[in-house]
C-alpha cells in the first residue's frame, strides 16, 4: 500500500471508531464520498489496521494466570480479559466471573464470611446459587458503618447473599471502628459479638475485596484528613506504608499486617484469623490496586484471586523486577514521598 493510502485509512478509522463520527460527517470533513468512506473502513479491517476484540468476562487469560502462579503456585488465579480502564465496567466484569468462581467453591454446610466494598456489593446483590446451599451460614467479617452507601451496609449484604442460597444470615451489631478503646472493649464483651467471633473461627469460605491504599480514602470510604504519612514511620524513622487492606486490616507491600492506633479499634476478623481460613476468594479490579494485590498475595490469606487483565499484567511486571528496596521506593512514590 502507498503511504498516503495507509494514512487515509488510519485517519478515517480513528474518526469513525474513536471519535464516533458518522460516515457522512467523515466524508464531508475529508471532501470525499460516503461510499469511499465505507470502502476505506472495510479495507482497514481487511488489512488489519482495525481489529475487533470482544472481552468475555466468562473467559480467562490463562497465560497471565500461569505467569502469576509461577510466583504463587498455591494460589488459583482467574484473570478476566479486559482492556478497559473504566472502574464501573471492570467491576461488572469481575463481579460476573466471580459469581461463577464462588459457585464452584460453595458446599452445603459451609460457614461463609463476606466483606464489604464496591465489587463485593456488585457480587452479593446479583448472586444466584447454582444449587441451594441449605444449612450454610453467612457471617459479616467487618463491623457496620454509619455511611448510607449500599456497599458499606454489610448486614444487608449478608441478608441478600444468604437469601440467594437459602442459608442462615448472622448479623454484626457493632461499628467497624469503635470511638474509643473503652467502646471497643464494651462491644467485644457483648454476647452477640462473642457469637460472631466464634463464627469467624469456623469460616470455611471467605469472599473479600482487595482494598486500595489509604492515600485518598480510608478503609471505610471516608476521605483522608490532612497530613498523615508521618504516622507510618517506625522507631528507626523508616516508612512502613500500607498498600491495601483486607477486611479493613492494613498491610504493607510485603504482606505484613501494620498495627496502629486506629487498627487497634477496628472491629473485624483479625489478620491472623484470616490466614487460617481454608478458602479465601479475593477480588481486585483496576490499576489503582496493583500494589495492594502484590501485598495481598504475600499475606498468605488469599487462596483464589479474581483480577482484570491490565492489573494482572502490572502485577507480573512488578514481580519480574522485584527487590525489597525497589518495592518500598515504588510505594513511597504512591504517597508522593521524596
Amino acid at each position: 500500500m502507498a503511504r498516503y493510502e495507509t494514512e487515509l485509512m488510519v485517519t478515517v478509522s480513528k474518526l469513525y471508531y474513536l471519535n464516533q463520527l458518522k460516515q457522512e460527517e467523515i466524508a464531508s470533513r475529508l471532501n470525499v464520498s460516503r461510499a469511499l468512506v465505507s470502502l476505506i473502513l472495510n479495507e482497514a479491517k481487511r488489512v488489519g489496521i482495525v481489529e475487533f476484540r470482544i472481552n468475555d468476562p466468562q473467559s480467562e487469560n490463562e497465560d497471565l494466570a500461569r505467569q502469576l502462579q509461577h510466583y504463587f503456585p498455591a494460589i488459583q488465579f482467574v484473570v478476566i480479559p479486559s482492556s478497559s480502564r473504566d472502574e464501573k465496567v471492570l467491576r461488572e466484569f469481575i463481579a460476573s466471573r466471580s459469581v461463577e468462581v464462588i459457585n464452584d467453591q460453595l458446599q452445603n454446610g459451609q460457614t461463609i464470611g463476606i466483606s464489604w466494598g464496591r465489587t463485593c456489593y456488585a457480587i452479593m446483590s446479583t448472586f444466584t446459587a447454582k444449587t441451594v446451599q441449605r444449612l450454610s451460614n453467612v457471617v459479616p467479617m467487618v463491623g457496620g458503618s454509619n455511611k448510607n452507601l449500599p456497599r458499606f451496609q454489610l448486614n444487608e449484604l449478608v441478608r441478600v447473599f444468604a437469601a440467594s442460597m437459602s442459608a442462615t444470615p448472622h448479623f454484626i451489631h457493632a461499628p467497624a471502628l469503635a470511638e474509643s478503646m473503652e467502646d471497643y472493649d464494651l462491644y467485644n464483651r457483648s454476647s452477640s459479638m462473642k457469637q460472631i467471633c466464634k463464627m469467624w473461627k469456623k469460616i470455611d469460605l471467605a469472599i473479600m475485596s482487595v482494598g486500595p491504599p489509604p492515600i485518598h480514602e480510608e478503609f471505610d470510604g471516608s476521605p483522608v484528613q490532612g497530613s498523615f504519612v508521618e504516622k507510618w514511620l517506625d522507631k528507626d524513622n523508616n516508612y512502613n506504608l500500607p498498600v491495601g487492606n483486607l477486611c479493613a486490616r492494613n498491610y504493607n507491600v510485603h504482606g505484613e499486617f501494620i498495627p496502629d492506633e486506629i487498627q487497634s479499634r477496628i472491629i473485624a476478623v483479625p489478620f491472623e484469623m484470616m490466614q487460617q481460613i481454608p478458602k479465601v476468594i479475593a477480588i481486585a479490579a483496576g490499576l489503582d490496586r496493583v500494589y495492594a494485590v502484590v501485598g495481598a498475595l504475600k499475606t498468605g490469606i488469599v487462596k483464589t484471586l479474581v483480577i482484570d487483565e491490565l492489573a494482572a499484567q502490572a502485577v507480573v511486571d512488578i514481580f519480574k523486577r522485584e527487590q525489597r528496596s525497589s518495592l518500598e521506593e515504588d510505594v513511597k512514590k504512591l504517597y508522593n514521598i521524596k
